[in-house]
């Protein structure tokens, strides 16, 4: 995984509060802490990582905030070099289509995960896609906690065209997929 997204995740603990972060960084261990804030930017590390921290960060504030702070860590990216390009591209190019700029998440997610199989958007409905996983990596397979924060993390972008998103995780053994749904937001 790009060093830049895990250092996002990181540094997104100090929005849970000074005794989360504290209490996550130390679980995490100093020497995983020091490699993630050392690491240049486009360095890839290891997935288990950011895997862990996510579990750290799910047993520390519960689901609803891990989810939370998945979609803050996302935000945060889109301002990102790692992501900005591709968001303003989508942004120009598809106007306020949340279903298009989701299909965005396809090299969305290549820019941010390394040997960690790809995703291909389908439509379902005018409300809604289907983002399919292909060749997960099974340490993302068996865990769930983290697929719901990839989820929440693509259902954070039809924000950025005034809707709100909601994922819907379905796995079914190595299959696995998320509904994605928007509404548009109320000013």
């Amino acid at each position: 995984m790009r060093a830049m997204q895990v250092r996002e995740n990181l540094e997104g603990l100090a929005a849970l509060g000074e005794d989360v972060e504290a209490s996550v960084r130390g679980q995490l261990g100093e020497a995983w802490v020091e490699l993630i804030e050392t690491a240049t930017r486009s360095r890839w590390l290891p997935l288990e990582i950011d895997i862990t921290l996510s579990r750290l960060v799910d047993q520390e504030v519960g689901r609803a905030a891990f989810l939370e702070w998945s979609q803050a860590a996302i935000m945060s990216s889109a301002e990102s070099p790692l992501l900005s390009g591709f968001l303003r591209a989508g942004l120009r190019l598809f106007g306020g289509n949340p279903g298009s700029l989701i299909r965005l998440s396809q090299r969305g997610y290549q820019q941010i995960f390394r040997d960690a199989g790809s995703l291909v958007v389908e439509p379902l409905r005018e409300d809604a896609v289907r983002v399919v996983g292909h060749d997960l990596p099974r340490q993302m397979i068996d865990e769930p906690l983290y697929l719901e924060g990839i989820g929440a993390s693509i259902a954070v972008l039809p924000h950025f065209v005034r809707n709100v998103g909601n994922a819907t995780l379905e796995v079914d053994g190595d299959a696995v997929s998320w509904v994605v749904s928007w509404t548009p937001r109320e000013s």
